[in-house]
């Protein structure tokens, strides 16, 4: 990008110093590289309130702007940087003035990405060119117009009753009640991950969900707030003896705490390596589970797999999809459905069945 007021030097340190000056103001700034430098500088001009023509901005420009700007979950916004990093420099730096649609496509036939991959690329660049029209620096969304990558989606292979059982007979420990919760609540990782000991009221056997934490090496640990439902929580209810393990681990802490003098805090985060004070960072949850289902040879079995199994459970046992909804979050019954519509003919089996032994204790058995 080659705009007046914008001043790039590369420093002894390898990195590079940003200077801008519109109207007499002057800002500066640093970034790790030049294109990262060129983005900071689109963007310190935007807060001064310079314009920028299509002409003046590139993809890079384009991209990390809108990165930098998008209400994105953590671990969501550094997917999205990967896959926009991992983009060649000959489409980044084109003028987001000169881009068409049939380069778009081209960028996509030539890429030799996997769909899911090419999808999510899609998906932030399509959100990015919104974003270059809202602010004049493009007439039209050439990349909704582009044809979207087809994806498959990726089949449900829920784990069974016996692996999921031998998977929780053998996690002791705060890994064994995390695991409970999720083989039981279809809770997400990082919702449980977000739980706080005020949180739960075992003794009505329910716990709130609302937040999750997620984590990048980029971001760190970020904790956000749930927007399920009108009140951007949902309660689920608890089983008896998932209530009793989490009383007994609760239980275990507090005794720790009392032997260390120190007292209890009801703000403090159910599954903790430093007493309390700060959460599991998800992903090493995924690395026990891992080592877990290693040990157990059930390396088919995913974490991420155990919400599958509540959901298909539910579903194959009669709940409405309503309920399950509710249980896992989704905004309605519909996106449950989209999921695991193929989970609930067995359900609509027994209802047909039902309705024939009812015909049939009045004398009506088809024949």
């Amino acid at each position: 990008m080659q705009n007046r007021g914008v001043h790039l030097d590369r420093l002894p340190s390898g990195s590079w110093r940003v200077r801008v000056s519109v109207g007499g103001r002057r800002r500066s700034t640093t970034a790790p590289t030049r294109r990262d430098a060129e983005i900071a500088g689109a963007r310190l001009l935007i807060e001064l309130g310079r314009h920028l023509a299509g002409r003046d901005v590139t993809v890079a420009v384009l991209a990390g702007t809108h990165l930098a700007d998008a209400e994105l979950a953590a671990t969501t916004a550094d997917d999205y940087r990967r896959v926009v990093d991992a983009l060649p420099a000959h489409f980044t730096d084109r003028r987001v003035a000169d881009v068409g649609v049939g380069d778009v496509e081209h960028l996509y036939r030539t890429l030799g990405w996997s769909p899911h991959r090419l999808d999510r690329l899609h998906t932030v660049l399509s959100a990015a060119w919104q974003r270059a029209m809202r602010y004049d620096w493009a007439d039209r969304n050439v990349v909704r117009l582009a044809q979207r990558p087809k994806v498959t989606p990726r089949p449900v292979t829920p784990p069974d009753d016996v692996d999921v059982a031998r998977l929780l007979d053998a996690a002791d420990g705060p890994l064994g009640v995390w695991l409970r919760l999720a083989a039981t609540t279809g809770a997400r990782r990082g919702e449980i991950c977000g739980l706080q000991w005020h949180d739960l009221d075992l003794d009505t056997g329910a716990l709130v969900i609302r937040r999750a934490v997620s984590y990048t090496p980029a971001s760190g640990l970020v904790v956000t707030a749930t927007k399920t439902g009108a009140k951007g929580h949902r309660v689920v209810a608890l089983d008896v003896p998932t209530s009793r393990l989490l009383a007994r681990h609760r239980a275990e802490r507090a005794e720790h705490l009392l032997g260390l003098g120190l007292a209890w805090r009801d703000d403090w985060w159910v599954f903790s390596h430093r007493l309390g004070e700060t959460s599991w960072r998800p992903d090493y949850v995924t690395h026990a589970f891992g080592v877990l289902r290693g040990d157990l040879g059930l390396e088919h079995v995913r974490l991420h797999d155990l919400r599958h199994y509540v959901a298909t459970t539910l579903l194959a046992d009669g709940e409405a999809p309503v309920t399950v909804a509710g249980r896992l979050g989704h905004a309605t019954a519909a996106t449950t459905l989209r999921r695991y519509a193929h989970f609930v003919p067995a359900t609509d089996r027994a209802a047909a069945d039902s309705l024939a032994r009812r015909l049939a204790q009045h004398g009506n058995d088809g024949g």
